[in-house]
């Protein structure tokens, strides 16, 4: 084969179209181009057949090749060297590579390629990147990206906004050492940089100052930057976990508020995670059976004799399948092998979801004295019974002794009734803010890298009235059992009712303006009475407090007072609010009947106020009373001495 012949085999053999013009001018800036050879991957590129180009003018081919090839074309046309060009064919769905020789200005060979698939796989690496990019920067913690020399070459912008509160620019930051930058303490700014050694670091909990306002809680993850063996940097992940510990602090905040409630309960109330291990308990319960405060993984059988751990274990096995509550009495040694006889109440705590019971509510009075009492009584109803016999001269006076027994029983019991209902009552009162915190903090545990800040914020502001109600029950808690106790301080002096109402007007005045609501002090002239300053406020605070809650908004409370005699005064706090029925007002005072209703504005109480305001009342020497019609309003009248009083 000659040369000819091999260039011509060659050209043919090409994958790549290859076709050779002759430059032909029409005009001084007008040209055609000839047809002089072209292969066999040029006839499949554009669907023609070399017999028909070959000698034949391009021009004559418009309905053949686009406007884009002419538009070409004339781009070409004054080269002196080979050149690269890329074009999109007509309908947008391929790329071709069009090189480009010039030969002395007559001639000019091209040869195509279709770079279609190059161009795709451009694109989709360059919409990937922009892609992860833009998810870098949208994600909702700092990601920051270093070099093998440890300079940033890349922060995220809610590493700017969110971390930084743009109290530094984007060219404060980038292309700087991550040690040079001012929040960036050696100590912790050296652990990360071991990323560079290849480690993966991990920091927990450190506290990272941006400047003297600005400090965060966090946890930083460092992971190294590995292509083909080599360490080209390292990616840096910064969690601010601030909200997270702040909500932690809180939570820590209401586990001392409970066990301070758990504490202050004559009750004995423990929690049984299984029917034999014991999760939590309180001081009476620690006490009776001689316990450390704070012993963890306690089980019955450690400090009861197996017999009666074994049939403790029964019970609350039973309870855990029944899902019921369960009460009883058994006879119990306590830390001093005394036996003792306590009522016990087993309530489970079942999670509606799964309709499984995740731990035992138990509570447990000693009332070994009391049943003393009772069988004592009986004793005492057989023997006069018996001495009935021997005389009938005593029969009235032992029928009647027989009443009073009877009657003083059936008062001992209703006592006993009252009480158990109220601890009844304050035990599920106290189980309910229990499982309140119980399911929040679990929602947070499981929740809280998916949360939001603002999600967090509304969590922590729950916890924090669940907080304040719970303190409000404890304080009230805690003045009825001095009550009980007989621990009230009472020390009694002339004081003046108008100022006494007039403050706490005053102090009430916030929450009156709230639900715009008047409060009228009609005391015009200083009224002195004989009083406990720190009792009076004390009730003054509850009525005008209740009047409010109970008033629509709008409403009018008026204060004032009325003369009874020489030795006392009524004092009235009157509202125009929704009322109360006579079964409402009929149990008001009564501490069987604890009950805590909404406001008008979903307003929440603790449902003792009532109750200790009419035991405050008695030590004050008066009395409270109240006069109401549903949908008209109450007034509560608080009778007070104007006369010393011998305590």
């Amino acid at each position: 084969m000659n040369r000819e012949e091999i260039y011509n085999a060659f050209i043919e053999k090409m994958n790549s179209a290859f076709v050779i013009f002759e430059i032909v001018p029409i005009d001084e800036k007008k040209f055609d181009f000839i047809f002089i050879d072209l292969n066999q991957a040029f006839e499949d590129f554009f669907n023609v057949k070399r017999s028909d180009l070959i000698n034949k003018h391009l021009s004559s081919f418009s309905n053949v090749f686009s406007p884009n090839v002419f538009q070409f074309f004339n781009k070409i046309i004054n080269l002196n060297i080979p050149s690269v060009f890329e074009i999109l064919s007509v309908d947008g769905s391929h790329f071709y590579e069009i090189t480009a020789y010039p030969f002395d200005n007559k001639f000019i060979a091209l040869q195509i390629n279709d770079i279609t698939k190059r161009k795709k796989l451009e694109k989709a690496f360059l919409e990937s990147e922009e892609k992860y990019r833009i998810l870098a920067d949208k994600s909702p913690i700092s990601i920051i990206v270093i070099d093998k020399l440890g300079k940033i070459n890349f922060a995220n912008d809610y590493f700017f906004t969110n971390f930084l509160k743009n109290l530094f620019k984007k060219e404060d930051i980038l292309g700087k050492e991550l040690s040079s930058l001012s929040f960036c303490e050696p100590a912790y700014c050296q652990e990360v940089k071991n990323v560079l050694q290849n480690h993966i670091v991990e920091l927990k909990e450190i506290i990272i100052k941006i400047n003297s306002k600005n400090e965060y809680y966090c946890n930083v993850r460092a992971v190294p930057l590995v292509r083909k063996d080599e360490i080209k940097g390292g990616i840096i992940i910064i969690e601010n976990i601030t909200e997270r510990k702040i909500a932690e602090l809180k939570l820590s905040e209401q586990n001392v508020l409970q066990q301070l409630l758990l504490d202050n309960v004559d009750l004995m109330i423990w929690y049984m995670q299984t029917p034999s291990k014991i999760k939590l308990y309180n001081h009476s319960f620690a006490d009776f059976f001689g316990l450390e405060e704070k012993s963890q993984n306690l089980y019955l059988e450690d400090f009861l004799p197996k017999y009666e751990a074994d049939d403790l274990k029964d019970v609350f096995t039973k309870v855990w399948k029944i899902k019921y509550p369960q009460y009883f009495d058994k006879f119990i040694f306590n830390k001093l092998g005394n036996k003792r006889l306590l009522k016990i109440k087993v309530t489970p705590k079942v999670n509606f979801e799964s309709n499984e019971v995740e731990f035992l509510v138990c509570s447990a009075a000693d009332i070994t004295e009391q049943r003393r009492n009772e069988e004592e009584m009986k004793n005492l109803i057989v023997a006069l019974k018996l001495s009935n016999r021997f005389t009938d001269e005593r029969a009235t006076e032992i029928m009647e002794l027989n009443r009073q027994l009877q009657a003083s029983q059936e008062r001992l019991k209703a006592s006993i009734a009252a009480k158990d209902k109220f601890f009844s009552i304050i035990a599920h009162d106290l189980v309910s803010p229990f499982q309140g915190f119980m399911s929040l903090t679990k929602y947070l545990n499981q929740k809280i890298h998916e949360l939001s800040s603002d999600e967090i914020k509304e969590l922590a502001l729950a916890l924090n009235k669940s907080a304040s109600n719970l303190h409000k029950l404890i304080e009230n808690l805690l003045n009825w059992s001095r009550i009980q106790r007989g621990r009230i301080s009472y020390m009694p002096e002339f004081v003046d009712l108008k100022k006494i109402v007039q403050m706490n007007i005053e102090l009430a005045s916030e929450t009156a303006k709230a639900k715009k609501i008047v409060l009228i002090n009609t005391i015009e002239t200083p009224i002195k009475v004989y009083s406990d300053l720190n009792l009076l406020n004390t009730i003054l605070r509850n009525l005008i407090s209740n009047a409010i809650k109970f008033s629509n908004y709008d409403g009018t409370v008026i204060i004032g007072y009325q003369y009874l005699d020489d030795n006392f005064i009524e004092l009235f706090v009157k509202d125009n609010g929704i009322g109360m029925d006579e079964a409402t007002i009929d149990g008001l005072f009564k501490i069987d009947n604890y009950n805590s209703s909404l406001g008008t504005a979903n307003e929440t109480g603790t449902g003792l106020g009532l109750v200790l305001c009419n035991e405050f009342s008695k030590i004050n020497k008066g009395s409270i009373r109240v006069e109401s019609k549903l949908g008209e309003g109450s007034t509560f009248y608080l009778k007070l001495p104007t006369t010393l009083i011998e305590n």
